[in-house]
């Protein structure tokens, strides 16, 4: 028989011998949650293609493994995440402040730029073209880019709304769909299209590798300004060291040129911690532009 001493230790070391709960351990692997709209025009074999090198790029920057889920849309992936069938969620900016605007416990982890910290979705015509807006455009072309982001769709589809009380293809006599901003801002400075919806960044690339023909175009009306990309997690699912960890690994990721090369991939120049008046920003747009059930305008 156990001494006296030895039968009240012994419970307590089995005690002390019992695992950590899980949520006290680094996942394995992180699981990464992608909105559908991420890849808006990306055909299904591409979108496959994605998801190993997307798990490299973590992995290289990070030490975590990673598994990239296509989670569907912003409300899918809120769900998974606040279930904690997903470590993170990727949305964004809009997309995330829909999400943020119904569960408070989701929470921005870093932010993913492209050249800009806030983003804006404009309408370009001619210099020498008499449209001063979006109701002059009504039953003429204009030309919407492949793989225009999120909020070129919402401003566009806004105001046709707006002006027309229709859908786009109610509103214009055709919505051209050209394989690139540069095409399109080409297809209206030759007069192919009277205008075009492009994005910030887009429109800056486009003035760099064609000056000229950027000097005869101009913008008659820009968006509210967007919250970019954001990478989310909920409160309590992973431990501070993870996500330290996690996050610091990202946001150094700008400094390696094998990491640049694999995030120019995904058209980001760096991964950023999360802006201090991002919550603002937020809150502004999911005013401005509800999340889709509240909208009249279909989302199809």
């Amino acid at each position: 028989m156990l001494p006296a001493r030895a039968a009240v230790l012994l419970p307590c070391l089995l005690l002390f011998a019992v695992p950590l709960p899980a949520q006290n351990k680094e996942p394995d692997p992180i699981k990464i949650g992608m909105n559908e709209s991420l890849f808006v025009d990306v055909s299904p074999f591409l979108v496959k293609l994605f998801a190993p090198s997307f798990n490299e790029l973590c992995k290289e920057c990070t030490g975590f493994a990673t598994q990239m889920v296509q989670s569907g849309n912003p409300f899918q992936t809120t769900k998974l995440v606040r279930d904690g069938q997903l470590h993170f969620g990727v949305y964004q900016g809009v997309e995330f402040a829909w999400a943020w605007q119904k569960h408070g416990d989701l929470v921005p982890l870093m932010v993913a730029i492209n050249r800009h910290p806030n983003i804006k979705a404009h309408l370009v015509v001619r210099k020498d073209s008499p449209i001063v807006g979006f109701a002059c455009l009504k039953g003429k072309d204009i030309a919407y880019p492949l793989k225009n982001k999120e909020h070129c769709r919402l401003f566009l589809e806004r105001h046709c709304a707006d002006c027309g009380q229709c859908e786009p293809k109610a509103f214009f006599s055709q919505v051209t769909r050209p394989g690139g901003t540069e095409r399109a801002l080409d297809d209206v400075c030759h007069g192919t299209v009277p205008a075009a919806i492009v994005e910030t960044v887009a429109l800056e690339s486009y003035q760099a590798i064609k000056p000229g023909c950027f000097a005869r175009l101009k913008v008659v009306k820009a968006s509210e300004t967007f919250p970019v990309g954001v990478i989310a997690y909920r409160k309590g699912n992973l431990t501070e060291a993870t996500l330290a960890k996690f996050r610091a690994g990202m946001i150094n990721a700008n400094k390696n040129e094998r990491t640049r090369e694999m995030m120019h991939m995904y058209q980001i120049t760096a991964f950023e911690p999360v802006p201090s008046d991002y919550a603002e920003t937020c809150a502004e747009i999911a005013k401005a532009y509800p999340p889709p059930e509240a909208l009249k305008v279909s989302q199809k």
